[in-house]
């Protein structure tokens, strides 16, 4: 007769030591506590990996220590202004997250529309610079 399991966790608990290489848990637990965005990874591809990670460690995403862990992992200029919102569940946290993500993309992108600054031209900074002179004598005549 087979071995009775009081919980689900217990039974991949189980699994997980029969057949995972030795050292599997700790590995995973070192990328779980190194784990940050991407450079190209935007917010939404981050909080599915993280959590990914989370339940396969079966660490619980619901206490104030693994909030912070994701808020911290985030991009600094996402995560400085996330915590002026103090979000207290990943979930409250991503959406927030990804709203920032979303108003600096716009930001970005309206500054790209923008047409380049051009510098006067010749012509212009020659009328200028003897504008510039006739002032200079006038003030100096007075």
């Amino acid at each position: 007769m087979g071995k009775l399991f009081s919980s689900w966790s217990n039974f991949t608990s189980v699994l997980k030591e029969q057949f995972y290489p030795l050292g599997y848990k700790q590995k995973a637990l070192m990328n779980w506590q190194n784990l940050r965005q991407g450079k190209v990874q935007d917010v939404q591809i981050f909080t599915k990996e993280f959590r990914k990670q989370a339940l396969n460690l079966g660490i619980p995403l619901d206490t104030p220590e693994v909030v912070t862990k994701y808020i911290s992992s985030l991009y600094s200029y996402i995560s400085h202004s996330l915590l002026l919102f103090e979000p207290t569940t990943i979930d409250s946290a991503s959406i927030k997250a990804i709203h920032i993500e979303n108003r600096v993309k716009n930001e970005r992108d309206d500054q790209s529309k923008k047409p380049p600054f051009k510098p006067p031209n010749s012509k212009s900074k020659a009328k200028w610079k003897g504008k510039e002179k006739k002032i200079a004598t006038a003030k100096e005549g007075e």
